[in-house]
């Protein structure tokens, strides 16, 4: 028999490399590449780019089967979370950000 599950992800909007190394120690296992790390720590403009990292996770999720949607964690930048879903063209109920 076939099931079908819908799961909630976790994207966090990371403003440091030291905060993503928080993240990983206190995420039960946690998933960010070290292409992104060495993107944010290599970065001029680490909010801008990080902004855009998260908001490229939210459409790579987005065409993920059965993610019904997703949490960004925003501890040190709420702002942040709003500015997210901007960049990434996805809104409630969007399916695929290029048909907007």
């Amino acid at each position: 028999m076939l099931r079908r599950v819908s799961v909630i992800v976790s994207v966090p909007l990371l403003t440091s490399v030291v905060n993503a190394g928080d993240v990983m120690k206190r995420t039960r296992r946690p998933a960010i590449p070290a292409d992104i790390v060495a993107r944010i720590r290599d970065s001029k403009k680490i909010r801008q780019d990080d902004l855009e990292i998260c908001a490229d996770t939210l459409r790579e999720v987005n065409k993920i089967p059965g993610v019904a949607g997703a949490n960004i964690v925003a501890i040190e930048d709420c702002d942040g979370a709003v500015e997210v879903i901007s960049l990434s063209g996805i809104r409630a109920g969007q399916s695929d950000p290029d048909k907007a």
